[in-house]
């Protein structure tokens, strides 16, 4: 993929997944507050939500650049998703934790992401291995 592409791509992303953070963190905050008059808007957490989309949405770009090996490319996928999780949504609303439960925090966010890595994997693998017994299935008798 060239450098426009890639850049294109990432932006769509990144506004695609900021607006789905944006109505999630609203719905919750709504959800938790019970009153829609109650529900206060902190400017810091949306602001942080941008370098946050953009971040992910840079390894949803990267995962899907076929260039690249596979184990590769789930690495840096990994890395640009914990690391903007934990650096731009955990960190700043957690300045009062401990260090023990920021590293809590982040093993958990690495637990997540290696299952649902693995379940993808597992997904792929079946649907691979499916589409090629279809390939070499040929009818003897018609």
């Amino acid at each position: 993929m060239d450098a426009k592409t890639i850049f294109k791509k990432t932006l769509i992303l990144t506004c695609i997944i900021y607006t789905v953070f944006s109505a999630v963190l609203l719905c919750g905050q709504l959800l938790a507050e019970g009153n829609a008059d109650d529900v206060i808007i902190e400017p810091l957490r949306f602001f942080l939500l941008l370098p946050y989309a953009l971040c992910t949405a840079f390894g949803f770009t990267f995962m899907k650049c076929k260039e690249i090996h596979g184990l590769i490319r789930g690495s840096i996928h990994y890395l640009c998703v914990a690391v903007s999780i934990f650096a731009f949504l955990y960190l700043p609303m957690a300045s009062s934790a401990s260090d023990g439960d920021k590293l809590a925090a982040f093993f958990i966010i690495s637990i997540v992401y290696a299952f649902a890595y693995v379940l993808l994997i597992c997904i792929r693998s079946v649907r691979k291995k499916r589409a090629t017994v279809k390939k070499q299935y040929k009818e003897l008798y018609k």
